[in-house]
């Protein structure tokens, strides 16, 4: 832990790639891609302990893309080698996966590298290599598919991360467009803003 201008800053990790903070319960959970694990931590900068380490089964992760949080504090991870969306409780419980596996047809990933839940439990899974997003329920059915290779809007080139804020607006980094996307979920009986 080092002090400075920000409030602390956690140390010992090997490669971070994604952050993601659960106010509601005070942690921080941070994802290694080098040493294949999320760790939680609380407000602090303190070591709580290690939700999910290096595996090739569907309860462990290798090499995690991303790690964001749904409303209830689970812990969603988009595992880049494993091909699969990896779903924990708030304390680490391994609870499903998400997506078929490596391959090149719907419910399939080449370049799982970013996940993000809405305020209704779907999950939003980018893949680099497809130039898109599939949209899941929490069943893991595949309900939408969002993309596609090219410049015009809602089109990708390279998408990386995503995020979800409160008002459903997604955000997605479209790195070779060099833009930011913004979308908008809207529930049924929603219009969309003017």
């Amino acid at each position: 832990l080092a002090t400075g201008r920000s409030k602390f800053v956690v140390r010992g990790f090997t490669n971070p790639v994604s952050v993601a903070v659960d106010e509601a319960r005070g942690r921080i959970y941070v994802a290694d891609s080098k040493t294949s694990e999320i760790k939680a931590f609380d407000q602090s900068g303190n070591y709580l302990s290690t939700i999910v380490g290096f595996g090739l089964g569907d309860a462990n992760i290798h090499n995690p893309a991303q790690v964001s949080l749904d409303s209830q504090g689970n812990i969603y991870v988009a595992d880049l080698f494993n091909f699969k969306v990896k779903v924990y409780s708030p304390e680490g419980k391994f609870l499903k996966v998400v997506g078929k596996g490596a391959g090149d047809s719907l419910g399939y990933f080449s370049k799982l590298i970013g996940v993000a839940v809405d305020s209704e439990g779907h999950i939003y899974a980018v893949d680099t290599s497809f130039n898109n997003i599939q949209i899941f329920d929490q069943e893991g059915n595949l309900l939408l598919v969002i993309g596609g290779d090219g410049n015009p809007p809602g089109y990708f080139r390279l998408p990386m991360h995503i995020y979800i804020d409160e008002k459903d607006r997604i955000y997605i980094a479209d790195t070779l467009n060099s833009r930011i996307q913004v979308l908008q979920y809207l529930k049924e009986g929603e219009s969309a803003p003017r």
